[in-house]
């Protein structure tokens, strides 16, 4: 079953598939875009996202964003309908799998390599910190990519997820 991104206040969402050209990784070098960091082709993830960022995200070539933050997780965080709304104006679909620390389960990883399969690359994920936004990546990736690509790539864009070894092997021989 094919994942709808999330429809509020009528918008209407499209996505497409898009190379990722250097024109738009020059976007991120210069700080027009928030804090993203490559996990692999067309996969990037960042922290928090504001509302105001989704002008940001669409000049760098964003098609998807996935949020693994559930609202009213700490004061003044934007929640999820906020951002929804931000990124429809720019016609970037938005999709929820909000995910508490330390308590992942099997449905949320399911929902979660399906959406990232499904969406428009380049896709966004985030958290609070990406943290956790990457070690969802790194459990659902880990069987095509190989557990050490995936703590190495996860490495290379700022995030030790070195002590998931185990897990990640456990994963990965299914």
């Amino acid at each position: 079953m094919k994942r709808k991104p999330i429809r509020r206040y009528g918008h209407a969402y499209s996505s497409g598939l898009l190379i990722w050209p250097m024109v738009q990784k020059d976007i991120l070098t210069q700080g027009k875009c928030p804090t993203m960091q490559q996990l692999e082709n067309g996969v990037f993830t960042a922290p928090q996202l504001r509302p105001d960022d989704a002008q940001k995200l669409h000049d760098a070539g964003i098609r998807a964003v996935i949020c693994n933050r559930p609202d009213h997780e700490e004061p003044h965080q934007p929640q999820a309908a906020e951002l929804a709304e931000a990124l429809a104006v720019h016609d970037i679909p938005f999709y929820e799998i909000p995910v508490v620390p330390g308590q992942i389960n099997q449905a949320q990883l399911d929902e979660f390599a399906q959406t990232l399969q499904e969406t428009g690359k380049p896709t966004l994920i985030f958290c609070r910190t990406g943290t956790r936004s990457t070690h969802l990546w790194a459990m659902v990736r880990c069987r095509e990519l190989g557990v050490d690509a995936v703590i190495n790539q996860a490495a290379l864009a700022g995030y030790d997820i070195a002590p998931m070894r185990p897990l990640l092997e456990n994963i990965a021989q299914g």
